[in-house]
């Protein structure tokens, strides 16, 4: 039971609540020491509130799944999340840490590959922004969150210059 409770029904990732166990978890490796630096990526899904009033929730539901499926393949060494309808998160230990940046540039040019996809439910588009305690002793994982969160933000806008398009009031 307790496993489908940490589960996310759609996409079968770890939902909010485990990534709440999975933060005391990670504060206590931190303050015993094991957990010397780390990462939070926060991903948003681009459009689909566009895929969900035009072609239907049913496609809204694959976007995530192939968004998430894709987010899986690249972070594959980290815990991924849906903490959110549209928002994933992980959390960066170890190699994928170390080599965020080259994650971060299979991301963009495995969604670049999408681009031309017969259907808009399977051109994925996903913001991201990473925050990092490099001393975790001395950050907050709160601090290391609205770091993530600010920078995808960021991210998100100039996703949205980029295609020419406004955001919206669902995405400021």
């Amino acid at each position: 039971m307790q496993g489908l409770a940490f589960q996310d029904s759609l996409t079968g990732v770890r939902n909010k609540m485990a990534y709440d166990a999975y933060l005391a978890e990670l504060k206590g490796r931190i303050e015993s020491g094991e957990v010397k630096s780390y990462g939070i990526a926060i991903f948003d899904t681009n459009n689909l509130k566009e895929i969900n009033d035009t072609y239907g929730h049913e496609n809204g539901n694959s976007y995530l799944i192939n968004s998430c499926r894709l987010l899986c393949q690249i972070f594959a060494h980290s815990p991924i999340f849906r903490i959110g309808g549209d928002e994933f998160l992980a959390v960066l230990i170890g190699r994928d840490l170390e080599n965020r940046q080259d994650l971060l540039i299979q991301l963009k040019e495995s969604m670049d590959l999408t681009k031309n996809a017969s259907f808009p439910w399977k051109q994925i588009s996903i913001a991201c922004g990473i925050g990092v305690a490099e001393l975790a002793k001395i950050t907050t994982i709160e601090e290391v969150f609205n770091k993530a969160d600010k920078s995808m933000y960021e991210n998100k806008r100039a996703i949205k210059i980029a295609e020419h398009r406004p955001l919206s009031r669902d995405e400021e």
